[in-house]
This record gives C-alpha cells, structure tokens and sequence, in this order.
C-alpha cells in the first residue's frame, strides 16, 4: 500500500485513479486508509487543500474506528502538513504533535 503515497508524488493522476478504484471495491479499512490519504496528497499539492483536508479527515475516521493506530499517525501527519499549507499553522502544527505522539520507528524519526 505504501506504493499507492509513492505514486500520489509520481504519477498523481495514475494515483488518483487507484485509490478511487480501491475506495469503491475494498472493504479493508487499512487499505482505505491508504485511499484517502492518497487522494489528500494528490490533491493537496495540486491546491486543492480544502478537498485534501476533508478526504484526510475521512482517512482519519476510517483509521481510528479500525483502531489503527500507525495508519491513524501516519494519515494525522499528512493532514498536519496539509493544514500547514493551507495556512492553517496552527491547527497543522496541532495535528503533526498528536501525530508524534506514541510514535516510533519511522513514523516517529
């Protein structure tokens, strides 16, 4: 699944395409976490941060309902660096705090 977020920065239109596709035929909560987030960083770096922040929140939900909670910091993350973006520093420095919380390995270098 960690190919799909390489491909978000790759090949955002290919990336888009997959995780829509994989929105409508998984029903593995991991999986859409993966989708969501990939559609947030697609479109995150093509300006639409409303649209990214709102389908992160989605990942979010989807992550903390399954109790996952590496996706759960991972997908926090992104959302932290996409409200930065948006201008939104405050409540994006919020989000990557909460995202380091408990983390390691990776995620929490």
């Amino acid at each position: 699944m960690q190919d799909l977020l390489d491909l978000a920065l790759d090949d955002p239109e290919r990336a888009e395409q997959a995780a829509r596709d994989l929105l409508v035929s998984s029903d593995d909560p991991c999986a859409l976490t993966y989708a969501h987030q990939c559609l947030g960083i697609v479109w995150r770096d093509s300006g639409r941060v409303r649209d990214a922040a709102r389908e992160l929140g989605h990942g979010l939900d989807v992550a903390r309902t399954a109790g996952l909670l590496d996706r759960e910091r991972d997908v926090r993350a992104t959302l932290g660096t996409t409200l930065v973006v948006a201008g939104r520093s405050t409540a994006g420095l919020a989000q990557l705090d909460r995202a380091l919380d408990g983390a390691s390995g990776e995620l929490g270098a």
